[in-house]
């Protein structure tokens, strides 16, 4: 039998590890740990107290926005740039549309030659006709 004690070669039995190979396994990972955790919040707790009771560009932001026209002014500013970016892609949908327009309605008319058009744009906007 392949699983067999009698078919094993002489010296490729399994053996247990060493104490002191899993004793410094276990090291490395604690090691580790620590780096990874330990390191980090040391950095935060020691630029916390470098910068206690002194006045920084982030408090200076903080007050900043306490003030209502400063926050209505951010409000505005992003809203207009949202604006722009929504229309901007508008635009660049209504550009593929009208590229794509042609071959879409090649394979519209392989499927079905006798298919009616839905009435709207090479740009996929409503007809115009279909306004008034």
């Amino acid at each position: 039998m392949p699983g067999s004690p009698e078919r094993q070669q002489k010296g490729t039995e399994r053996r247990s590890p060493d104490l002191v190979v899993v004793a410094a396994a276990n090291a490395f990972k604690t090691a580790n740990i620590g780096i990874k955790y330990g390191f980090p919040s040391w950095a935060v707790v020691k630029s916390i107290t470098v910068l206690a009771g002194k006045r920084t560009t982030a408090s200076f932001v903080v007050e900043l926005l306490r003030s209502n026209h400063v926050v209505y002014l951010i409000l505005i500013g992003l809203s207009i740039m949202l604006l722009v970016w929504g229309l901007g892609e508008r635009a660049l949908r209504q550009m593929k549309t009208a590229e794509l327009q042609g071959r879409i309605r090649k394979l519209e008319m392989r499927i079905d030659p006798q298919r009616s058009t839905s009435g709207l744009t090479r740009r996929g906007t409503t007809n115009p006709d279909d306004l008034t």
